[in-house]
């Protein structure tokens, strides 16, 4: 049998960790410890000699101790079998704390004392810690320059969540230098209301699997922001030894979608205070956006089109022209405008069709009340139209300088050309010399006046002969479908040449009434006075001769004056 007595001093004097085990398998009972051994293991000889090393270093503590009780088991089973040295390379297992369990790492070798038999009477364990280079190889590892460089913030935490490197993005996101921030941990920079949730992700990444969550994070300064957050594990031969923690400031990210979100609210505040029907699809027909009016005109609930296909919810009355109109838009990247009637609501409808990058928008009002002005309109124009073509007036546009800008086709008969010879031409190259000063004057007076009537005036008709016409002048150059001064022209030549003659009449009549009050009254008083000398005058007969002759010649210019007379009345 070995005798422990002379291998005790070793023990104690030398600086590595120990352990020495009978080969009492199962329970290979711990029957001496070198000091080191002590120490590394946080244990006293009245906790470890005498005891099955299974119920000094227990499966208790998690996964990682349970696995290192069986790593240990197998160790020493071989070399006991084998009667060779057993070897593990790495191997975790937690000692406890009055805090629960500290994280440590070991490396050891069993090695068979034997007897002079050949037997195996002692099993000899050297142990060594090697926690800090285990740790210092995963702050090494998840340092890179490239990842000091990468705009997310990143850093790798132990397994208590203590922070073991960080870059510089994750240093700006703290506001701590890299001195500061190590060794410190994360739960601080978790805001309270967010902490269950990042907890949640680290203990997920410690258990080997990858953790996405959004925090609200807080820095040393007091800075907030919005993080997205991803907990990967970091892993030295399949063992985890600490998580990757990545984390993104997302705050203008979000804030930018408030405001997007605020602003499609307000749009859709917008679209649905408009009178026009709207609704929106995408390139696959499938609805979008439906709007109140929508509803109304076209008697559909939101609720009924919505995540629909167009085409298995439009109305009939409108699917083949819509249908046709939107392949059309799509295809050409066109807006396209047309009207319909609606027999679902019974009204006339304006459509509207416009591509988006995503779809279409569509935008349809009730243009009833419009279709029907329109018509009455249209009709009204008719009217005009005839009456200007086929009445007798001649009805024109001119500037305030004369200038025809249109001319009515009744020109051809009053004027004796159509209306393409008057545009562009003058009016005064057709007034008669006389009449021009004056008519002058009226366009002049125009500019005051809105509407002006001005006498007959000689107009030359076909360029040949002088015509007497009458206008009125109406000003519409504030109207935009006119533009200029309205002419209504009518040819009054034989109204003027009747009361021409009229007055032509009346001259012959006033000399007549002359004549009768004056001409033919001095033969008469001659007359008279020669017929009372004759009566009262008997003594020389010559004398009564002379006086008769002289009667007689009153009497023959009283006949010429009444043939004058006569030949006037003729003529009358």
């Amino acid at each position: 049998m070995l005798d422990l007595n002379s291998i005790r001093p070793f023990l104690e004097a030398s600086p590595n960790a120990y352990l020495i085990m009978w080969a009492d398998k199962p329970h290979y009972t711990m029957v001496e410890a070198s000091t080191a051994f002590y120490e590394i293991a946080g244990s006293s000889a009245s906790q470890i000699i005498g005891n099955s090393v299974f119920d000094g270093f227990s499966a208790q503590g998690g996964e990682h101790n349970e696995k290192g009780v069986r790593v240990l088991k197998d160790c020493l089973d071989r070399a006991l079998l084998l009667k060779k040295k057993q070897r593990c390379s790495l191997q975790r297992y937690d000692l406890p704390t009055d805090q629960g369990y500290e994280v440590r790492f070991w490396t050891y070798e069993i090695s068979p004392l034997i007897n002079d038999e050949g037997e195996v009477c002692y099993l000899l364990q050297h142990v060594v810690d090697v926690t800090g280079s285990v740790l210092s190889e995963a702050e090494e590892k998840s340092f890179d320059p490239l990842i000091d460089a990468y705009p997310d913030a990143v850093g790798s935490l132990d397994l208590k969540g203590n922070f073991l490197s960080a870059n510089l993005a994750m240093l700006n996101l703290t506001e701590c230098s890299r001195e500061d921030l190590l060794r410190r941990s994360f739960v601080p920079f978790i805001a309270p209301e967010d902490f269950g949730r990042a907890f949640s992700g680290f203990q997920k990444a410690l258990l080997g699997e990858m953790a996405k969550f959004e925090t609200n994070f807080i820095s040393t300064q007091g800075s907030r922001y919005v993080a997205s957050c991803t907990c990967m594990p970091i892993k030295i031969n399949q063992d985890i030894i600490g998580v990757h923690l990545i984390a993104r400031n997302i705050t203008n990210l979000r804030n930018a979608e408030r405001q997007l979100e605020h602003y499609h609210q307000r749009m859709a505040s917008i679209i649905e205070s408009i009178r026009d029907g709207f609704f929106a699809m995408d390139r696959n027909a499938v609805v979008e956006y439906w709007n109140r009016e929508a509803e109304h005109l076209l008697k559909m609930s939101s609720e009924e089109v919505i995540g629909q296909s167009l085409w298995h919810v439009l109305p009939k009355g409108l699917s083949t022209k819509f249908y046709a109109s939107q392949q059309r838009a799509v295809n050409e990247r066109i807006s396209i405008r047309y009207e319909e009637f609606s027999a679902v609501s019974q009204v006339w409808l304006e459509v509207s069709i416009f591509p988006s990058p995503n779809g279409l928008s569509v935008y349809f009002k009730d243009i009833t009340e419009r279709m029907a002005a329109e018509r009455a309109l249209e009709e009204s124009e008719k009217r005009f139209k005839a009456l200007v073509q086929n009445g007798s007036d001649v009805i024109s546009i001119i500037d305030r300088k004369g200038t025809y800008l249109y001319m009515s086709p009744s020109s051809m008969a009053t004027l004796g050309v159509g209306p393409e010879f008057w545009v562009g031409r003058n009016v005064m190259e057709f007034v008669h010399p006389d009449d021009a000063e004056r008519i002058r004057g009226m366009l002049h007076a125009s500019y005051t006046n809105k509407q002006l009537h001005i006498q007959p005036f000689r107009f030359k008709r076909n360029g040949e002969e002088y015509r007497w016409i009458e206008t009125v002048i109406t000003d519409m150059s504030d109207d935009p479908a006119v533009g200029g001064l309205v002419s209504n022209t009518q040819d009054v030549t034989e109204r003027v040449e009747y009361i021409q003659a009229i007055e032509d009449q009346n001259k012959r009549l006033r000399e007549i009434a002359f004549i009768q009050s004056h001409i033919v009254r001095a033969p008469l008083m001659r007359i008279k006075g020669l017929a009372d000398l004759i009566c009262n005058y008997e003594e020389d007969a010559g004398q009564v001769k002379m006086m008769l002759g002289l009667m007689n010649e009153a009497v023959e210019e009283l006949d010429n004056v009444i043939q004058d007379i006569v030949g006037k009345t003729d003529n009358l």
